[in-house]
């Protein structure tokens, strides 16, 4: 505990941090917190970098919660440090703010995000001027948080203000320009308008397999989109085209897009009702997404429980319910390893899980679920015209009909139960 070992420490965290050592990093510098927890007299100049780093490698290995607490600290040690007169336009604070909001839209406080970004953008523009290109990346983080948080028009409102002084500053067929325009191309397939996002993902493809060639990591990614928009448009032939070139292009260990890859194969086999490549696809996925070596747990836990879901329904169509129960309560258990209770994710498994009791039938089991997903639909405070909501209402008044009707036919053959009623047809 002696100060010299303190100081020790902050200087191998620092060093280990500059050699991207960043796992021994975060143990110098715990250690260096928990000593002056001790001792409040121990003081570091600085002292907000070693919090900044801390969230860094925190965020870097999904655990968004840890590291949002630690540039907060980074956030209030620096405005602390610094004069009033620095305070608005101090590009470490604004470094810091930037961070700290990437972390707060992970963890969905979006709002709280925003807030930062435009003071960090604020502050940029006060240091470099009104329409700066350094402008630009806080733009593109605001439409990213508007556009997790369900305010499509805000994105693309801030995407397409990038994208303008990108293009007047690079020329339209820059990286960076296609970088926001491919966003752009995502804005609008979350507005449904598919046949927008198309064209402006054809043109991304375009300029990326030009400039960088096929098998260059953006130019894939935009083939990945690509595929997506069109099968969403229902053109599925030419997106599973684009999955097995795709294949083919892609290194046999690149686990994580191989998995994407075979997932939306699986996508595209249930809307051409081929139930068992399906469930090949779904399976391929799955294995190659438990393969994945990744710090970013809960990510690869979300993508995992969305194989398994597919799966699931997929088992449902072919009257496997067996399967079907089984796969969806391990999606069930997966989501609620990596997602927070009121995670509307949960709740739509819980509703089909729900309507595969239906079909078993067990109607009580099935009303139990459907009342599970209606609570955590009320606890992520959906509005109740909104459609899963209206879905989880009419599935349980089905249900209920079917339980009077049950309960009915027992009393008319004169059984009587205290068990709740099993009816199998």
């Amino acid at each position: 505990d002696h100060p010299k070992v303190a100081i020790i420490l902050h200087r191998l965290g620092n060093l280990y941090w500059e050699k991207g050592i960043f796992s021994d990093s975060l143990e110098c510098y715990g250690a260096v917190l928990k000593m002056m927890d001790k001792d409040p007299s121990l003081k570091f100049k600085n002292m907000e970098s070693v919090f900044n780093n801390m969230g860094y490698i925190l965020y870097n290995v999904g655990d968004f919660d840890k590291a949002a607490s630690m540039y907060k600290e980074a956030l209030d040690v620096a405005i602390h440090d610094v004069k009033d007169s620095d305070y608005t336009s101090n590009s470490g604070i604004l470094a810091i703010r930037n961070n700290y909001a990437n972390v707060l839209v992970q963890v969905g406080r979006c709002e709280e995000a925003i807030d930062l970004y435009e003071e960090a953008l604020r502050a940029k523009e006060l240091l470099d001027g009104p329409g700066s290109i350094g402008s630009t990346n806080l733009m593109y983080n605001i439409g990213t948080a508007y556009m997790k948080s369900g305010k499509l028009s805000k994105s693309l409102e801030y995407f397409e203000k990038a994208r303008a002084i990108r293009t007047r500053e690079l020329g339209a067929e820059h990286m960076d320009v296609m970088v926001v325009y491919s966003q752009i191309g995502s804005v609008y397939a979350a507005m449904n308008n598919f046949e927008t996002s198309k064209r402006i993902y054809t043109k991304v493809l375009r300029t990326r397999n030009d400039r960088l060639g096929a098998e260059d990591e953006n130019t894939m990614n935009s083939m990945m989109n690509q595929a997506f928009v069109l099968y969403k448009c229902g053109d599925f032939d030419v997106a599973f085209e684009f999955y097995e070139n795709l294949l083919l292009l892609t290194n046999e260990y690149d686990n994580e897009l191989r998995a994407a890859i075979f997932h939306g194969m699986g996508n595209i086999h249930v809307k051409r009702r081929e139930f068992d490549k399906a469930v090949k696809s779904y399976c391929d996925a799955l294995q190659l997404k438990k393969k994945l070596d990744t710090l970013e747990k809960k990510a690869v836990g979300r993508s995992i429980a969305r194989s398994q879901h597919n799966l699931g329904m997929v088992y449902c169509q072919q009257m496997l319910l067996i399967e079907a129960e089984v796969t969806l309560g391990e999606a069930l258990k997966t989501s609620k390893e990596v997602m927070k209770p009121n995670d509307t994710e949960i709740g739509k498994i819980l509703v089909d899980l729900g309507k595969v009791h239906y079909k078993k039938p067990d109607y009580e089991l099935a009303k139990s679920s459907f009342v599970r997903a209606k609570k955590i639909f009320l606890d992520a405070k959906l509005p109740e015209d909104h459609v899963l909501m209206r879905s989880v209402d009419e599935r349980l008044k089905k249900t209920a009909r079917r339980i009077a009707r049950s309960k009915k036919s027992l009393d008319e053959s004169g059984l009587m139960s205290t068990e709740p009623a099993t009816v199998f047809l």
